[in-house]
């Protein structure tokens, strides 16, 4: 298996392009690492909520490595994963262990000017915050 890792800032396009790579690639699957990052920090005590990041969870990168590294071992294709990275080091915390375990990882970093970004959160209904 190969993890395509698709990075960028909140609105950018992320999710739309690993749909999009999707529906062109019948061997891939798009990896929810959001869906995990809300399980891990919905199922702390409030005393450990570590925030809004899920980079802020180490349980969050073990989820993450964990449940691509299973797929890797079980499954040919590739993972699809559109999820914003925060923190310079977050990457290689995701990237390191699959990459130990010859699971090929390539990042990619999708860019925007300001307003296009802004127009796409306000479009979606979320606030400017």
């Amino acid at each position: 298996m190969n993890v395509l890792w698709i990075d960028g800032p909140y609105g950018v396009g992320k999710s739309t392009l690993a749909e999009r790579l999707h529906e062109k690639m019948p061997d891939s699957f798009v990896f929810d690492a959001e869906a995990v990052g809300n399980a891990v920090r919905d199922n702390l005590p409030q005393a450990l909520y570590g925030g809004a990041e899920f980079e802020n969870y180490p349980l969050w990168f073990e989820t993450c490595v964990r449940l691509l590294l299973e797929t890797a071992r079980r499954w040919e294709g590739t993972a699809l994963v559109p999820m914003t990275l925060v923190f310079p080091d977050s990457f290689g915390k995701v990237a390191g262990p699959l990459r130990e375990a010859g699971v090929p990882v390539r990042h990619i970093l999708l860019e925007s000017d300001y307003e296009t970004v802004r127009e796409r959160i306000l479009a979606r209904g979320e606030d400017e915050d």
